[in-house]
């Protein structure tokens, strides 16, 4: 059975809102997904005990600080999954099969993001580590050759794991 390992980071709202209130926190922000990729990247890097790569990195967003041939890369849980890098995606952007072979051969695991609750105070991460070889199998049998997989498809995928559940409240 495939096994995929799964984070779950709770927050304080006031860390993310930078000391605002919630009235004064534009609610539109907790579900931003610009202003949050820095929040499970960090949590994956300690966790995994990984770095940034680089500002503009292109193919992958974190490697291993004790063997920079592991990397991962980080992409959102929404509507569709984007597996392609992000230079391929976005206004004005078309998606590349060679620069996601790239990604697929570059790093060997992905983590998959999402929020979980919001309430008054927490806001919850949810981050899945998952091993390159079932990101491109799960692509191969359920994307839409154009670098994505719906949200519900690989969600499906990662339901039939094992799943390795650790909980951390920072909150």
């Amino acid at each position: 059975m495939k096994r995929v390992d799964c984070l779950i980071v709770k927050v304080s709202r006031q860390t993310i809102q930078g000391g605002l209130t919630n009235d004064e926190y534009d609610d539109h922000d907790l579900t931003d997904w610009r202003l949050q990729h820095h929040y499970p990247t960090n949590y994956v890097k300690a966790l995994k005990k990984y770095e940034k790569v680089g500002d503009d990195s292109k193919f992958t967003d974190i490697q291993s600080i004790e063997d920079n041939r592991f990397k991962a890369e980080g992409k959102k849980m929404t509507k569709n999954v984007m597996l392609c890098p992000s230079r391929d995606t976005g206004v004005g952007r078309s998606f590349n099969e060679e620069n996601l072979n790239k990604c697929f051969e570059i790093n060997k695991h992905y983590f998959l993001y999402r929020r979980g609750d919001i309430n008054e105070t927490t806001v919850e991460f949810i981050i899945y580590w998952i091993p390159i070889e079932y990101i491109k199998e799960w692509y191969f049998i359920s994307g839409n050759k154009k670098g994505s997989i719906t949200e519900s498809k690989i969600q499906n995928h990662i339901n039939e794991c094992e799943i390795n559940t650790i909980n951390w409240d920072r909150s």
